[in-house]
């Protein structure tokens, strides 16, 4: 995203961030990733193009056009860093805009909030079927494992099939009260791990 577009999906992840403060320490839901970076970065095989999508912040997302099914799932995929620790017990949601690309198709994705490093543990996963319909999905899960300020990233594995997929803007938020639910607007919610 670039120019206005940029500006509207950064303005849009800021107001929904500042319903919790960032770099809080007290027991609320706390962005995991920066809402004014919402860019995903590019691994693999796919081709990576922008795509109109009217409902996503800055009206676009990046699609990525998977040819062929890769050997691994994970052998094409969009990521970006965690911005701050994530700890095990931590209830951890992952919220993006996706959507298949191909219209009366679905896509099959992975959607992680893990390691970096060897051997790769997760604190969220799950398996995602996307439609033809952009929409706002998060994940929740609770966190497992500890990963380390510096370490963790969210990714998407996109390699599952011949398919094309959308993504837009996303956030990662931590809370390590169990009892509260994630602040974002899910439009579809999912359990992970």
């Amino acid at each position: 995203m670039t120019g206005k577009s940029a500006d509207r999906a950064r303005i849009l992840l800021l107001c929904v961030a500042a319903t919790f403060p960032l770099g809080e320490t007290s027991a609320r839901e706390e962005a995991a990733t920066d809402p004014s970076q919402p860019v995903w970065t590019f691994y693999g095989d796919a081709k990576i193009s922008k795509t109109a999508a009217e409902r996503s912040p800055g009206g676009a997302m990046m699609r990525a056009s998977i040819d062929r099914a890769g050997a691994n799932i994970w052998d094409s995929a969009g990521y970006a860093s965690l911005t701050r620790k994530i700890s095990k017990g931590e209830r951890v949601t992952l919220g993006f805009f996706a959507r298949s690309g191909t219209p009366g198709a679905s896509a099959r994705i992975n959607a992680i909030v893990g390691s970096a490093s060897p051997p790769y543990p997760h604190a969220l996963f799950a398996e995602v079927q996307l439609d033809d319909v952009e929409r706002f999905y998060c994940i929740d899960a609770i966190s497992p494992v500890d990963l380390a300020r510096g370490d963790g990233r969210v990714t998407i594995h996109l390699a599952g099939g011949q398919q094309i997929v959308d993504l837009g803007a996303f956030l990662v938020t931590a809370n390590p009260d169990l009892a509260e639910s994630t602040q974002l607007p899910c439009e579809k919610m999912l359990s992970g791990n």
